[in-house]
């Protein structure tokens, strides 16, 4: 069983409900969570703004919150 949501721990998680930050979770292309990878093949594939129209939004959040996109 994956004890880890979107690259973060239960602890990371509960600490930043508590006001702290979490720590990136991209730790390197051989690291890469399967969904952020699969994320960067759809941006790849449609653009930035090929996504926007395709409405995919959450994947636009995450990877401009994992600095891929501005």
């Amino acid at each position: 069983m994956n004890d880890r949501i979107f690259g973060y721990s239960w602890e990371d998680i509960q600490q930043a409900q508590q006001g702290g930050k979490l720590q990136s979770s991209i730790l390197g292309e051989c690291d890469m969570p399967q969904t952020l990878q699969s994320d960067l093949n759809l941006l790849k594939k449609h653009g930035k703004q090929g996504l926007y129209d395709l409405g995919f939004h959450g994947v636009i959040d995450k990877l401009t919150r994992s600095g891929h996109i501005s």
